[in-house]
């Protein structure tokens, strides 16, 4: 399974930014800032819906799977049930949608296109899961960014062809997560995997009564998180700032690939430990290290060197210099504050605080809401980055608080305490420093980083070879 770790890491950073900055960036500059904010906010509207497609089962099973594996093998057939009945009443909540909003044209395809996506992205990680219950690490590997491949095939050929629309880049996603679903779906036929379904109310019951906590957690920590572009493009009608902040924020999308994947092993790993009886004092640590240390890079990046950044990066775009200043910032923030959510949300989630996690989900989704109503009318896309970094914010607040209240970890973290205090004094007095020009002081930042987080014991780098270790 070490291996295997590695090679989904490995594949997805390779993958993925390539797919975020190259094609997604090159559909943004042909279709205009414009359609592709439209295009922006019609993804969100889909992926707030899809919640129902899951109703939290799928972080549910994880969780459970982590604990007992052979018991929860028994429920597979009965979630392939549900699974099926829900996809069939999102697709009627879609044509709801459509009807009461009487879109029509090309509008019409882009709403369905983003329906799609979801529907078949759900399916392709339900069926992924399924490979990963059944021990087969590498191909879960393969099928992690196989979607992103075929979309760069499809995305090129109508770029080169000059067709490419709002609406067909979302039905070119779809077809490329419809076909990754279909294959995983034929090689787990050839493991002798068969699909049938159940018709057992009782299990049914069972398995929506334990899933129903992580639905409200996935819908209110999906509402603060994809707000932004909704708010922008469909309450406001500002579809061209809409796109502007979807540039800006796609270097999160990016960066947010590694704290994401090193958070999906801390979870049962942190479930297993608390299985055992053992402490996960020193898995913390770990997760720390590699979560929250580089994020900590990435914003002091941002907010030092934002214009070069962003010349670096949208090589040819041109932003105003004062929004590029002000916005930049603000992602790094938002990156911070979801890597805080990632480390010790995972943390809550394994320690079955999901009462916890629904409470401070729901306030951040409440407070993101009103800070977008009062800022986006005057200050446009900013007034939309504050708003969402007050949501993921309030939320990295409640995850911090809840590991320290919960965990029984505060005196390790007070031990600890004149570490983290010196630590963020450097950085600080180097931030406001900040006498080198970019070329060279990025890289002295990032190496002061690294130097302060060893010399005062707060990463060790033989951790992270543990890290895997212990995750096998």
């Amino acid at each position: 399974m070490v291996k295997f770790a590695g090679l989904t890491v490995i594949l997805n950073l390779l993958v993925k930014p390539i797919w975020l900055f190259l094609f997604d960036r090159k559909v943004q500059a042909t279709l205009g800032n414009a359609d592709y904010g439209t295009y922006f906010s019609a993804f969100n509207v889909a992926f707030l819906a899809s919640i129902v497609l899951d109703f939290g089962m799928s972080y549910w099973n994880n969780r459970a799977l982590a604990f007992d594996e052979a018991k929860q093998r028994k429920y597979q057939q009965a979630i392939f049930t549900l699974k099926g009945f829900f996809s069939l009443m999102f697709l009627g909540l879609g044509l709801c949608l459509s009807l009461l909003t009487s879109l029509k044209g090309d509008a019409l395809l882009l709403f369905w296109g983003g329906m799609m996506l979801q529907w078949f992205s759900h399916w392709l990680s339900f069926f992924r899961s399924v490979l990963s219950g059944i021990q087969k690490f590498g191909w879960d590997a393969f099928f992690s960014v196989l979607d992103r491949l075929l979309a760069m095939f499809g995305v090129g050929w109508l770029l080169w062809d000059h067709r490419i629309s709002a609406s067909t880049f979302a039905w070119i996603q779809a077809a490329s997560y419809a076909l990754s679903a279909f294959l995983v779906f034929l090689l787990l036929r050839r493991f002798q995997f068969r699909w049938s379904f159940s018709s057992n109310p009782g299990i049914f019951k069972e398995i929506l009564r334990s899933s129903f906590p992580f639905f409200v957690m996935v819908m209110a920590m999906s509402l603060y998180a994809r707000l932004d572009g909704i708010m922008l493009d469909r309450v406001f009608q500002l579809p061209k700032e809409a796109g502007a902040y979807a540039a800006f924020f796609r270097l999160y999308e990016a960066g947010i690939i590694f704290p994401t994947l090193i958070a999906g092993v801390l979870t049962p790993l942190v479930a297993r430990h608390l299985g055992s009886g053992l402490s996960i004092a020193d898995v913390l640590q770990t997760g720390a290290s590699w979560i929250l240390l580089p994020a900590i890079g990435v914003v002091g990046a941002l907010f030092s060197y934002p214009q070069p950044i962003f010349d670096v990066v949208y090589q040819g775009d041109a932003l105003p210099s004062d929004l590029i200043q002000a916005l930049f910032p603000m992602v790094g923030l938002v990156f911070f504050f979801h890597s805080v959510v990632l480390l010790y949300g995972a943390t809550l989630t394994a320690m079955g605080e999901l009462k916890w996690l629904i409470f401070w989900a729901l306030g951040s989704a409440v407070l993101a809401l009103l800070f977008h109503v009062i800022l986006i009318p005057t200050h446009g896309a900013l007034g939309a980055a504050w708003a969402t970094a007050v949501g993921h914010g309030c939320m990295a607040i409640g995850c911090f608080w809840g590991v320290l209240k919960k965990s029984g970890l505060k005196k390790e973290l007070l031990k600890k305490g004149w570490r983290i205090g010196i630590f963020l004094s450097l950085l600080l007095a180097f931030l406001y420093w900040d006498p080198l020009v970019f070329e060279l002081g990025l890289w002295v930042w990032f190496l002061m980083l690294g130097l302060s987080a060893v010399m005062l014991r707060l990463l060790d780098l033989r951790t992270f070879s543990l890290f895997l270790k212990k995750s096998a």
